[in-house]
């Protein structure tokens, strides 16, 4: 699924491409995040924002591999658990993993 980064004058109310591309992924009637590819065109690596991290571990396991990249490829690979650790998810509330 994908999903682009909104930029605003009002800073709160910026979209990142994560929450884009989740929302579409729950559109589409799924519930899990297997992977994650990020791309940015910019010289440094990016990696999801804190909110962005606490969004993909509501839909994938800490070992989901978030592969980070830019235009001439892949530029690092690392894992939700690695990003998030001791993340706050759904298994806290009882729900069962995505």
């Amino acid at each position: 699924y994908a999903g682009c980064n909104v930029e605003n004058a009002a800073y709160p109310i910026t979209q990142c491409a994560e929450a884009g591309a989740i929302g579409a992924l729950v559109a589409a009637g799924d519930r899990r995040i297997v992977e994650v590819l990020i791309l940015t065109e910019g010289k440094e690596t990016c990696a999801p924002c804190g909110r962005c991290r606490q969004q993909l571990a509501e839909f994938a396991r800490p070992d989901a591999r978030i592969h980070l990249c830019g235009p001439e490829g892949l530029r690092a690979t690392t894992t939700l658990g690695e990003l998030l650790p001791l993340a706050f998810g759904p298994d806290a509330l009882g729900h069962p993993e995505p």
